[in-house]
């Protein structure tokens, strides 16, 4: 019970630093809202490089780890064809997100409308088998409230920008629930590198049709502009975060695991606030301290997470 516990608080924490880094990249998001594809495209294939000293040196040390060749072989597949199908996903998740911004979601919304997956993925889980305890979907109505406050920190309506903003928290549920199958047994790093490298050339293509339709441009003075916020995202967002997700998946169920992701949301508004002047309200406020709530009573949920992971 107590190993169980430790793994528990362990993947919380690792949740939670993805959060923190997935939040302050919607300003470097928001700022750099005005070449969404480009930005995708550079971000999630820097995020890729930046992992490979990585990888080298993680196999290092994994490489007397006592796994048969069998074994081995087993856990590239799971990280080749994981990877890359969690990267379909994810492309277009962050392609919609990022659209959305261009069309009007000021960061803090966006962080909320994104959240939108932490309701998703468990109703999604019923539809695979999955059932979660009435103390879960306590703590998601919970979070969900505590998010609908947070959206309003301005006067601004709905808009396109928030519709294009749903759509991506549906790819996201399709994300998450997707690296909690496909995680299970793979190389966590090169199904991280895979998973961006594949987003990243997707969202490539996305940029070559919006060049052709001449709904984005590439040039010197794009590059320039959002030059020092995709080295941002990519090393913090991309390559920390995501690979802090797939690891912290191995010790959470998707339903919580999304309720401490969703914590991204109340970075996102602290973060908006700080560097893009915001305004945060009562209700605001109101809502940060639900959704902190929900996930401090998340934790009192029991680990049926899998198996034991190491």
């Amino acid at each position: 019970m107590l190993k169980s516990t430790k793994r528990q608080i362990k993947g919380s924490i690792i949740l939670l630093t993805a959060a923190l880094f997935w939040g302050s990249s919607f300003v470097a998001q928001k700022i750099s809202s005005l070449y969404p594809f480009q930005t995708n495209c550079f971000r999630f294939i820097l995020g890729s490089i930046v992992l490979l000293p990585v990888l080298f040196v993680y196999n290092t040390l994994q490489k007397n780890n006592g796994k048969s060749k069998e074994e081995k072989r087993l856990e590239n597949k799971k990280s080749v064809i994981g990877g890359i199908l969690c990267g379909l996903s994810l492309a277009f998740a962050t392609a919609f997100q990022q659209l959305g911004m261009s069309f009007g979601t000021t960061a803090g919304k966006s962080g909320f409308l994104t959240a939108l997956y932490m309701v998703l993925i468990p109703i999604a889980s019923l539809f695979l088998g999955k059932k979660y305890s009435w103390l879960t979907w306590v703590c998601v109505v919970i979070a969900f409230i505590g998010a609908f406050l947070m959206s309003f920190t301005s006067p601004s309506g709905f808009c396109l920008g928030d519709v294009l903003t749903v759509i991506c928290a549906l790819c996201f549920t399709v994300n998450v629930i997707s690296v909690d199958h496909f995680s299970n047994g793979a190389n966590v790093i090169s199904f991280s590198i895979l998973q961006c490298l594949t987003a990243g050339i997707i969202n490539g293509l996305f940029l070559g049709g919006a060049i052709i339709f001449d709904f984005e441009t590439l040039s010197l003075a794009s590059l320039k502009h959002i030059a020092l916020h995709v080295v941002y995202i990519s090393v913090f967002s991309c390559a920390v975060a995501y690979t802090c997700q797939v690891i912290g998946q191995k010790y959470t169920q998707p339903a919580p695991a999304s309720i401490i992701m969703s914590l991204e949301s109340v970075f996102s508004l602290i973060f908006g606030m700080l560097v893009l002047k915001e305004k945060i309200s009562l209700l605001s406020a109101l809502g940060i301290i639900l959704m902190l709530g929900a996930c401090m009573l998340s934790q009192l949920l029991p680990n049926t997470s899998k198996k034991e992971k190491t």
